[in-house]
């Protein structure tokens, strides 16, 4: 058994601070971004905050239409603030990849996020130096919801059958698309299960409860 899994919000506690590199990337172009951060965590894992952004504060239209630039900004506020701050695990992450190592199981992380920007959270997590294959946005053309980095995944094993975990729905239509089971990981009140997916999935509160065949 193969199984694939996400980065950010599923193995680690990053959101938070993609959040606030989002605050500071418009405040840099003069918008104070108002929304809490469940309001932010509902458009993002539904891939549709740039929209939002814009339909907001329609003001970011004229001082950056070019959303490619504002997440330029937004990546190098992040990157600057994994300097400083320190991201932990997800709850039950660190039980559960021993597990699938222990049991001898194939592994990989597949990411919109760069090398730059996982090298120096895996370097304060040695249960994330134990997975060898890591497919980050460098390797693939199209992020997610685009199939291409769970493609290039599978393109490793010679395995039957694979199961994919993702936080967010976007995660799981790229899942779905590379022709692999997916597992959708979040709190049972997260606003992104009011979405009706055209195709089958699981839903689990926790990694800890993902069975491991």
């Amino acid at each position: 058994m193969t199984y694939l899994l996400d980065f950010d919000g599923l193995l680690v506690n990053t959101e938070p601070h993609h959040f606030a590199a989002y605050k500071a990337a418009l405040a840099h172009f003069g918008v104070d971004l108002e929304w809490d951060y469940a309001t932010y965590l509902n458009y993002a894992h539904r891939d549709c905050h740039k929209e939002a952004f814009y339909r907001d504060y329609p003001i970011l239209k004229e001082r950056q239409p070019n959303f490619q630039a504002l997440r330029a900004k937004k990546k190098e506020a992040y990157v600057e603030g994994l300097k400083h701050d320190a991201i932990d695990l997800m709850p039950g992450v660190e039980s559960f990849i021993d597990t699938l190592i222990l049991k001898g199981k194939n592994i990989a992380v597949v990411t919109n996020s760069t090398q730059e920007e996982i090298a120096p959270i895996k370097a304060h997590h040695p249960i994330l130096q134990r997975i060898d294959r890591w497919i980050t946005r460098e390797r693939y053309l199209n992020p997610k919801p685009a199939p291409d980095g769970y493609l290039e995944a599978l393109s490793l094993f010679k395995a039957n059958r694979a199961i994919g975990l993702e936080d967010t729905v976007k995660g799981l239509k790229a899942l779905h698309a590379a022709g692999v089971e997916p597992i959708l990981i979040c709190p049972d009140d997260h606003p992104q299960l009011i979405e009706a997916l055209p195709f089958p999935y699981t839903h689990l509160s926790s990694i800890a409860h993902v069975p491991i065949e």
